[in-house]
Formats: structure tokens, sequence, C-alpha cells
């Protein structure tokens, strides 16, 4: 499963699933942090990526191309990515069960 880190989430996400053996790109890696909410989404799915983003408009445009949403109050602090690098298999996993729109809200992980 291959994952599209939007500019509002922290890049410490991206080095962090890297580093758990996850295909992960972040957006600025790429030097597309200015895209809109509809060029991003069409980005996710025509890499067939699973965007992961702060920001609840744009994940529900996804569709079944996959999003994960984070719903927290500081989404870049290292332990709030360590805290989601530790569940991140359930996150794949759910996914590959088939639920194509994941919320992980700050108390959930």
């Amino acid at each position: 499963m291959r994952f599209l880190i939007d500019t509002q989430v922290s890049f410490a996400l991206a080095t962090g699933l890297r580093g758990i053996g996850v295909d992960a790109l972040h957006l600025s890696e790429l030097g597309l942090s200015g895209l809109s909410d509809a060029e991003t989404v069409r980005l996710a799915a025509d890499s067939r990526r699973v965007l992961v983003t702060r920001e609840p408009g744009i994940a529900a445009l996804c569709g079944p191309a996959g999003a994960v949403e984070l719903v927290w109050r500081n989404g870049s602090s290292p332990a709030r990515v360590q805290e989601l690098l530790s569940g991140w298999n359930d996150v794949a996993s759910r996914l590959a069960s088939g639920e194509h729109h994941i919320i992980i809200k700050e108390d959930s992980v």
C-alpha cells in the first residue's frame, strides 16, 4: 500500500513511515505544496496512493481511492507522529479490508 502525505501533515510522518517499510511520499518532496484540494486528490488517485491529510473536506473527496484523516490539534509533534506510527499496521489493515475513509482522532490511536 502506498501513501501520499498532504502538506499540513508533518514531513516526519513520511520519514517515519518509510522507516518502517511503508511507501510514503510527502507533497513537499515533490515540490507540490501549492496544489488545490482537487489537484491533490487527483494526484493521489493517479499515483494510486492513499491520501493522508488533516483536512476533512479533501478526505471526503477521495472516495474509493482512500484517505486517512487525522483529527489532531497538533499533528506535527514528535510524540503524535510516534503515536500514529505505532498504530499504522491497524490503519493499513483497515484499508486493505475495504475501508475507504479512516478518521484517526487524538484519543483513538
